[in-house]
């Protein structure tokens, strides 16, 4: 591992073993946060994602893990709107996260994404059921590092509690998309386009019901989380 580590702050390249090898160490350094892993965050994540388009949490959590918290509990995000949320309200699973990330307080600037998306959807129904199992990933020859970025990009999704399985479809013909998006493909399928530096693949984002205007709702959302649109 300590070549591998070398040849990361050397910028030099990774052969597809060394990639999983690495992988494999981050997510479990990740799971079990201590100094080590901190050390590890702020010497490699810049590197990782400048020339491995690795993307390294320095919590096992993020902002889409604090969306889907608050969108399952609407109370609490009709509090943000009005007065904010304070430590009292942080759960416990998120509250070191949330103390590091915000402080002692949540306001709607704070998590400005949700709040727009909530705001220009207020009128139209709720977002899928959240689920009852893990998420489940299915990517080309069942290989989640083939495509760089794409396992970052697939687990981010899963964060989501109305996704239920997400699966890579194809490559895009022509190169890159200009844009990557989130459509509605069907009441309970969404199609999705993601790019790294080298190429678009195409997949699908099934939802846990089949229902055309909470499909909306949560393509709708993904697209502001997302990209801002």
């Amino acid at each position: 591992m300590y070549r591998i580590l070398r040849k990361v702050k050397r910028h030099e390249p990774l052969t597809l073993k060394e990639r999983q090898l690495l992988l494999n160490m981050t997510e479990h350094l990740v799971a079990f946060p201590n100094s080590c892993w901190k050390y590890f965050f702020e010497y490699y994540a810049q590197d990782l994602a400048l020339y491995y388009h690795i993307f390294l949490p320095l919590f096992a959590c993020d902002p889409d893990v604090v969306y889907d918290w608050l969108l399952r509990n609407p109370s609490l995000l009709n509090q943000l709107m009005n007065s904010g949320l304070t430590q009292k309200d942080y759960p416990p699973a998120l509250a070191d996260y949330l103390r590091y990330t915000f402080g002692p307080e949540i306001t709607p600037q704070d998590v400005s994404p949700l709040i727009d998306y909530y705001q220009e959807t207020l009128e139209s129904g709720a977002l899928p059921a959240p689920r009852t199992k893990p998420p489940v990933f299915k990517y080309e020859k069942n290989n989640p590092y083939k495509e760089a970025g794409l396992k970052n990009h697939f687990e981010r999704l899963g964060r989501y509690s109305f996704v239920s399985r997400i699966q890579s479809y194809r490559y895009l013909s022509g190169g890159r998309a200009v844009t990557d998006r989130f459509e509605v493909f069907s009441d309970d399928t969404l199609s999705g386009i993601f790019s790294n530096k080298e190429k678009s693949i195409y997949y699908y984002v099934y939802l846990t019901e089949a229902n055309l205007t909470r499909a909306k709702n949560a393509c709708h959302l993904l697209n502001r989380v997302f990209y801002g649109k």
